[in-house]
C-alpha cells in the first residue's frame, strides 16, 4: 500500500515530467510556480491563491490543476467553508506542494532565487 506522500511524489514527478517536454520558458515559468506557490498559501490562505492562480490561462491554471490532481481534489471548486476541513486542505496542499518544489529544482534545474527573479520581472 502508497503512502499519501509517495502519492504525491508520483504525481508530481509524471507533472514535472510533462512539463519537462515544453519550451525553456514554459518550464521556468512552471518551476518558479512551484517554488511561490506554497508561500504564497501561507502568506495569503488557500483560497485567495487558488482564485488567483484560477484567473490565469496559463501555467498558473496547469500547476492548479495539477496540485489537484496529487490531491484527488478539484481545488476550483472544492474548498470546503467549515474551518476545520479547511485547514486539513491546506496542510495537504503543502505537503504535495513540497514535492512539486523538489522536483522542480533537481529537473527543471529552476531554484528559489530564480522563482525570485522571476517575480521581480512580472512587477
Amino acid at each position: 500500500m502508497k503512502s499519501v506522500q509517495h502519492h504525491y511524489a508520483a504525481t508530481a514527478l509524471a507533472c514535472i515530467e510533462n512539463i519537462k517536454s515544453t519550451s525553456l520558458q514554459q518550464q521556468q515559468q512552471y518551476g518558479s510556480l512551484c517554488h511561490r506557490f506554497p508561500s504564497m498559501v501561507m502568506l495569503n490562505g488557500l483560497r485567495l491563491t487558488v482564485t488567483f492562480f484560477s484567473s490565469d490561462k496559463g501555467m498558473r491554471s496547469q500547476y492548479l490543476d495539477d496540485i489537484s490532481r496529487a490531491l484527488n481534489v478539484n481545488l476550483r471548486k472544492q474548498i470546503p467553508d467549515e474551518m476545520d476541513k479547511y485547514r486539513l486542505l491546506t496542510r495537504q496542499v503543502l505537503a504535495a506542494s513540497v514535492w512539486y518544489k523538489r522536483y522542480a529544482e533537481a529537473i527543471l534545474g529552476v531554484t528559489q532565487s530564480d522563482a525570485v527573479e522571476e517575480e521581480r520581472d512580472e512587477s
